[in-house]
């Protein structure tokens, strides 16, 4: 079953899967930063800003 620390880290690892090459080391730092953001938003109950976040994320992972 997924919970959302699962789910956090099934995310992190769709990071390395899309940008595994080191010149995308800070587009990569970039993505863990929002999901970081977004967890803690989700823990707080901050659903509206963590879905902003998680959005803000789907748009920069699929931006070459």
């Amino acid at each position: 079953q997924m919970n959302l620390e699962k789910a956090f880290e099934q995310l992190r690892k769709g990071v390395v899967i899309a940008y595994p090459e080191e010149s995308f080391s800070g587009k990569r730092e970039q993505l863990y930063e929002l999901l970081n953001r977004a967890y803690v938003a989700y823990q707080e109950k901050r659903i509206v800003q963590a879905g902003e976040i998680i959005n803000e994320f789907q748009d920069l992972i699929f931006k070459t």
